[in-house]
């Protein structure tokens, strides 16, 4: 009786222990299986697991990848100090020529996936997960646009068949492994199309073909689906663009995620990158408030307008003529911006349409000395964000179409037209309720315009008016309230659709941390950003990855994988900038 009494002893504390270790192992981040809930990702015991990621990148942008070639972007002190950091999840590239040739489809390298193998053990000796990326699949690069045969032509159908059975091979070797997250389908899909609709198809078919793939040999890891990166009408070499609710193919599975990349602002994020012609010369400062993204909530101060009028005799024919208002002096501190208000009466008549060309409007500010133009609309390839009444028509003409009309000396011009029907109002206006001409306490403004007046003989009748409207208004420059205003966008869709968003990449180029070629560390404000967005990211709960942990670029690590970063005190490479900014923020 009494060894019975022993043993039913230890059977129960034995118990105890192995409950206490499945509870903890399934809390570690390496043990137990992740899935969606609504908008979180999940435990199956309902904990919430909040994916703090880096990625991998295994220089595996390359075309003919040496499998080998990865020993040199990571190794455990990599996983060591990841984990040390707070990083639970590793983003981890593929490149479809780590397992298979073009020239021997489906016989897949044993070298390959014995890679992969020794990355589980290593994420789970330091409590991580891996979410595996196809950073480069058949068909090509993606990110660029150079990976059309993935979508077109003769081999297309092949390249996604490949695909497809390679994600099959992963879910067949993986599909029991509790320290793998989940499968990336493709990275950035770059997807031709002539319209937004059949781009979005082609995505919605290939991730559908390959999530049912994966299906067939595993139902616990969870499928990321990318957002439609770009789709290019490559007849016309035209983006097509899309908001914050769209592209995202509508997926036929219960436990998937919707991936989004945020690299904004790119003059900042991008600078000095050598590839973009867009960021390659510019160098940026973080936050910047000379840059004015967006205004909203305007609203006129009561009786608070400065106005010129000049009333004929216009000259008609091809001459310019300029108007400027008196100078303003703003006052009151709630002066924000102005707006621009051009009221035209007896501009046409019944008997002869009125026109009016525009060829400019300025925003002059004065402060002591001689004024200095801060802002400016010269319609050379559009008509701006000018409006007006229903009874004008209001074009952009270009400097060969104005030069055909007998005026020269202009690059482009808004044409105004007005043709008085018997009976109706003479009086019409052109405004402007949404530039981004901002002014400041203490300070005089004026508006000023260059304009042809082209009307019948009785044009001294023609009266114009130029008006400057102070106004109260938000202003949203590049700072962290631009940072909460995008990524709250794509937290409502995720609320919305009720499935979670993870940002499998942001990050910023080398050149946000120094003075363009050169390793000299210069403050612009790069630590300051990856802080304010990571807590953006948690204030919405969107799960995230940082691009990335090792290459000459946007690495934590930069030196072009020459070797694997250095385990020795001094971490050679490191941009100590950024790893104390992510060992501060990644919680």
């Amino acid at each position: 009786m009494k060894v019975k009494k022993i043993s039913l002893f230890f059977l129960i504390v034995f118990s105890v222990i192995l409950i206490s270790c499945s509870v903890r192992a399934e809390a570690s981040g390496s043990d137990g299986f992740v899935g969606t809930n609504g908008s979180r990702f999940v435990y199956s015991n309902g904990k919430e697991y909040k994916i703090r990621g880096m990625n991998f990148s295994n220089n595996s942008y390359e075309k003919w990848l040496d499998i080998t070639k990865i020993e040199n972007d990571h190794n455990e002190e990599s996983y060591k100090e990841l984990s040390s950091m707070g990083f639970n999840t590793i983003r981890f590239y593929l490149n479809y020529n780590m397992f298979e040739s073009d020239e021997a489809p489906g016989n897949y390298y044993p070298l390959g996936f014995q890679k992969i193998d020794e990355n589980i053990e290593l994420a789970k000796k330091y409590g991580m997960k891996l979410l595996f990326n196809m950073h480069y699949p058949q068909g090509g690069y993606q990110s660029r646009g150079g990976g059309n045969a993935l979508w077109t032509g003769e081999k297309s159908a092949s390249n996604q068949e490949r695909l497809a059975n390679l994600w099959a091979e992963f879910a067949r070797r993986y599909a029991d492994e509790p320290a793998v997250l989940g499968y990336g389908l493709v990275n950035e899909p770059y997807i031709p199309g002539s319209d937004y609709d059949s781009a979005l198809a082609l995505w919605t078919a290939l991730s559908q073909k390959i999530t049912d793939k994966i299906r067939k040999y595993d139902k616990n890891h969870i499928i990321f689906v990318e957002r439609v990166f770009k789709i290019k009408n490559y007849a016309t070499g035209i983006d097509v663009n899309y908001g914050a609710d769209q592209g995202y193919p509508d997926l036929k599975d219960d436990n998937f995620a919707y991936e989004i990349h945020f690299y904004e602002p790119g003059a900042f994020s991008n600078q000095g990158m050598p590839w973009s012609e867009s960021y390659k010369n510019t160098s940026y400062t973080w936050p910047n408030e000379d840059v004015v993204i967006e205004i909203y909530n305007r609203k006129a101060l009561d009786n608070a307008k400065v106005s010129r009028q000049y009333s004929g005799p216009f000259k008609t024919g091809a001459d310019w003529q300029e108007l400027q208002t008196d100078f303003y002096r703003a006052e009151n501190e709630k002066d924000t911006v102005a707006n621009f208000k051009l009221i035209c009466s007896r501009l046409g008549s019944v008997a002869q349409e009125g026109i009016l060309y525009l060829d400019y409007l300025e925003l002059i500010e004065k402060s002591g000395g001689e004024g200095k133009v801060i802002y400016r609309e010269d319609f050379e390839s559009s008509k701006g964000l000018f409006d007006g009444t229903k009874n004008l028509s209001i074009l952009q003409k270009s400097a060969s179409e104005l030069t055909a009309l007998g005026i020269t000396d202009c690059n482009g011009a808004l044409e105004v037209k007005q043709q008085v029907e018997e009976g109706k109002s003479d009086y019409a206006q052109v405004v402007d309720e949404a530039n981004r001409g901002i002014i400041k306490s203490g300070r005089q403004y004026s508006i000023k315009i260059r304009f042809i007046v082209n009307v019948a003989d009785d044009a001294q009748n023609t009266n114009i008016t130029l008006q400057f409207i102070p106004c109260t208004a938000n202003v949203r420059h590049h700072d962290k309230d631009f940072l909460d205003a995008n990524i709250k966008a794509y937290a409502n869709v995720a609320e919305e659709r009720q499935i979670p968003f993870y940002v499998g990449e942001f990050g910023l180029y080398k050149y946000a941390f120094f003075e363009t070629n050169t390793s000299n560390p210069a403050e612009k404000g790069a630590g300051q950003y990856i802080r304010e967005l990571i807590s953006v990211f948690n204030k919405y709960n969107l799960a995230y990855s940082y691009h990335c942990y090792h290459e000459d670029g946007f690495g934590l690590y930069c030196d072009g994988w020459t070797s694997v970063p250095s385990d020795s005190p001094a971490k050679e490479g490191r941009i100590e900038e950024l790893y104390q900014a992510l060992k501060d923020s990644v919680k």
